[in-house]
């Protein structure tokens, strides 16, 4: 293991740790898990057990939290924010229950997935009542701009998961295409956090401009970030196997770069397209990327993404949100460390 994959090891295992950037907003956070129960309660005793084993396994909140973090950059109103931060978190989790079915993903932080601990029905119904239930706490602004923003980005979503469907196993290495798959799938949702929570927080547009514009590199950077670990030596303690991604045929940034520059390239693409690969053809493809400098590569276009997000926060008045926001972008991608 390199320097590089020890201090990426090193940044996602503090990841684990408490959250210290939502200090600004910690009592609204404690207020926000106090709800999370009575949200999801229902009648039928195993939907709500499937329901609310995603919040007994851990997850940062990042998302309801960079929108009570914007919601800062001016006024702030709990009672008025904690309805579409609950529902942030439950569209997240609603979309991991999914992710693991199409994904046939055993483990999940670290833990046995919804799919894993019941089955592939119990998972489906799960994320729908999820989904359900976040779409009724968003409904209740009764806002054209949020309603219509929301409508947006569920289908960006939507479009990128089937996207993402669509190409396993056929090695696309277009860069552009890989972008355009994140975007929709991770960005979309981190950028409407921050700009519904500064639109709450009635934040002139341009600062909901530019925090929207800020969770949009933020989510690019995360999710790049996140494409990386793939690539890393084995480490139990973030519930994902190393080569995954490739196993399930999906082809992410170190990869892409890797075909375009490894010289065994061709090696990668005989193998890929495999549906089922041996260990040792898994393995073939991770010392090939590694060696060929994805890893470095997929970091510096992540640190890009996360330059321009800083690059954002300029304008903010409010000196501890630019602070806060600007630790969160660091901590994404660090370099130095």
């Amino acid at each position: 293991m390199n320097d590089v994959e020890k201090a990426i090891l090193m940044k996602k295992d503090r990841m684990n740790e408490i959250n210290p950037f939502f200090k600004e907003v910690y009592q609204d956070f404690k207020e926000m898990e106090k709800l999370f129960p009575r949200i999801l309660q229902t009648e039928i005793p195993l939907l709500y057990q499937s329901a609310t084993y995603l919040l007994k396994s851990g997850g940062k909140r990042i998302r309801p939290g960079l929108m009570l973090l914007s919601a800062s950059s001016n006024r702030y109103d709990r009672e008025h924010l904690l309805p579409f931060a609950l529902a942030l978190e439950i569209v997240h989790m609603a979309s991991l229950v999914h992710d693991d079915v199409v994904d046939a993903a055993p483990l999940r932080r670290g833990k046995p997935t919804v799919k894993k601990k019941w089955n592939n029905r119990i998972s489906v119904y799960t994320g729908n009542f999820l989904l359900a239930r976040a779409m009724r706490l968003m409904g209740s602004y009764d806002d054209h701009r949020i309603n219509q923003t929301l409508s947006h980005v569920s289908l960006e979503m939507c479009k990128g998961e089937l996207s993402q469907i669509d190409s396993v196993f056929t090695l696309d290495d277009r860069m552009a295409n890989y972008l355009s798959r994140i975007k929709r799938k991770t960005a979309l949702l981190l950028s409407m956090s921050c700009e519904i929570g500064a639109y709450l927080g009635k934040a002139d547009e341009h600062t909901v401009r530019n925090l929207k514009v800020y969770g949009d590199y933020l989510g690019m950077a995360f999710q790049i970030s996140d494409d990386v670990l793939d690539y890393l030596p084995a480490n139990g303690k973030f519930g994902k196997t190393p080569g995954g991604d490739i196993r399930q045929g999906l082809a992410t940034l170190p990869l892409i770069y890797a075909l375009h520059h490894a010289k065994e390239a061709e090696e990668i693409r005989a193998i890929f397209p495999k549906q089922q690969k041996t260990d040792a053809e898994v393995e073939r493809i991770l010392e090939i990327v590694r060696n060929c400098g994805g890893i470095e590569f997929s970091l510096g276009i992540g640190r890009s993404y996360i330059k321009k997000a800083k690059e954002r926060l300029e304008d903010l008045v409010n000196p501890n949100l630019k602070i806060a926001l600007g630790e969160i972008a660091d901590f994404v991608m660090e370099r130095d460390f």
